[in-house]
């Protein structure tokens, strides 16, 4: 009993802390956390590095990994070496990514793609609060996959960072290619970071569409084995880098890799 309340008492404190740098101090972010208990879609707008945006509950994991963290923090001397990079995010989930991208390099140039209506109507709302500050933050709502069949995804709420490709889902979304992302891109103009988590639909579009990785100078992608045959993207991801690097854990199931020209 005295493990459980102690295991209870530290993942509040953990929350608190994370939460406290973006609402202005402890005790509003306590009160954040103690008011929406058992409310995961519940909203509060905070700030981070004075670029505002909107959250739930269900979010707080993410802003831990991404902007407590530091999961992406490793990319941070590319985004600060070029005056404007261009930056691919596939998989945004609410734009946390994005978020700390531009808190590095405001003038970054940023293509958000979500799949999960849930998700993409909360990152939807964040580059609309920010569109005067930071009007190359653009965004589009399909799912990253071979071809442009509707897919079908899981619909659970519990989760807002597991939506995977399921065949019985309940959520159905447009696919869009490869192809067609390269498209929303000035073609002159190499992609320097492309950020891939898009639960288990890796394979499919990366090895099973028209793929050309000659323009992407970094990629980083978290690969899901469990939903995908990892080692086949992995394969034809050394086809095209020179150098691929764990940045998880090589005994995580979802191992991370930074892939560079």
């Amino acid at each position: 009993m005295c493990a459980a309340i102690n295991k209870r008492v530290s993942s509040l404190a953990q929350n608190v802390s994370v939460l406290a740098p973006l609402m202005k101090g402890h005790l509003s972010s306590l009160s954040y956390i103690l008011k929406t208990r058992g409310q995961p879609d519940v909203k509060q707008r905070v700030s981070y590095n004075g670029i505002e945006f909107d959250f739930r509950r269900s979010d707080l994991p993410a802003i831990k990994e991404i902007l407590y963290a530091g999961e992406y923090d490793f990319l941070s001397d590319i985004i600060t070496s070029k005056d404007a990079p261009y930056v691919y995010d596939l998989g945004a989930h609410i734009g946390l990514f994005a978020i700390r991208v531009l808190a590095l390099n405001p003038s970054a140039k940023i293509l958000s793609l979500e799949a999960s209506p849930r998700n993409y109507d909360v990152i939807a709302r964040n580059v609309e609060i920010n569109k005067n500050t930071y009007p190359n933050w653009v965004l589009k709502h399909a799912a990253a996959w071979k071809n442009n069949d509707v897919i079908k995804f899981q619909g659970a709420l519990e989760s807002t960072m597991s939506h995977r490709v399921d065949s019985e889902g309940s959520v159905e979304v447009p696919g869009i290619t490869f192809k067609q992302l390269l498209e929303m891109h000035s073609k002159d103009q190499p992609i320097d970071i492309m950020k891939i988590d898009i639960e288990g639909a890796e394979e499919a579009f990366l090895c099973d569409g028209d793929v050309d990785l000659s323009n992407v100078q970094n990629l980083i992608i978290e690969i899901h084995p469990n939903y995908c045959d990892g080692g086949r993207v992995r394969a034809l991801l050394e086809k095209h880098f020179t150098t691929i690097t764990e940045k998880h854990d090589s005994a995580l199931s979802k191992p991370l890799l930074l892939c560079q020209k």
